[in-house]
């Protein structure tokens, strides 16, 4: 049993340091670092929780591929309990390009992919029974899930004493308010 479920994105983050420059055509740039990493504000929490030694499980989207193979394999060797991630046919695994600059500063180049799928029916309540804290992230990022059935979600928990929290990522849109508080 869990202490804290983790529901929302996850994503594979490829991060190259430092870019400078996209070489135009087929040019090469030489870097110093490319790694990969498991990301989005519920797989990255999952993580970041385990690592400090709580009992955490988490709910989302995957696609049956390398990439999604890659978060699940990683998320289960940090401990945490990942029987809720769903495999999707026919998506890829959401996944973000980072090119870090020397400032820091990293746009990003993104694919959705499973993310968009992911519904609160993914909630069970086989893994909520008992947990004290329930994480959602990604709000307003995760269309099949905002709005009524993620207000519900959340109201159903609170009123079984969960402590919910959100974190949310506004897409810039007037909509945003209404997709948390329907």
């Amino acid at each position: 049993m869990s202490d804290v479920v983790t529901f929302g994105l996850h994503i594979a983050d490829v991060l190259g340091r430092y870019v400078t420059q996209i070489p135009p055509g087929q040019g090469l740039e030489r870097i110093e670092e490319i790694r990969i990493t498991v990301a989005g504000t519920a797989a990255a929490t999952a993580v970041d929780l385990a690592k400090v030694g709580v009992e955490v499980a988490t709910v989302g989207a995957l696609g049956r591929d390398t990439l999604g193979d890659f978060v699940r394999r990683t998320m289960d060797d940090f401990g945490v309990d990942t029987r809720a991630l769903l495999s999707i046919d026919e998506v890829q695994t959401s996944a973000t390009i980072l090119p870090i600059r020397p400032d820091g500063s990293r746009p990003a180049l993104h694919v959705p992919g499973a993310n968009a799928r992911l519904t609160v029916d993914a909630v069970t309540s086989e893994i909520t029974d008992g947990i004290r804290v329930f994480h959602w992230g990604g709000a307003c990022l995760l269309s099949a899930a905002d709005g009524e059935p993620g207000a519900n979600l959340l109201s159903s928990l609170q009123s079984a004493g969960v402590v919910t929290t959100l974190d949310c990522l506004p897409t810039g849109t007037p909509s945003d308010r209404e997709a948390l508080f329907p």
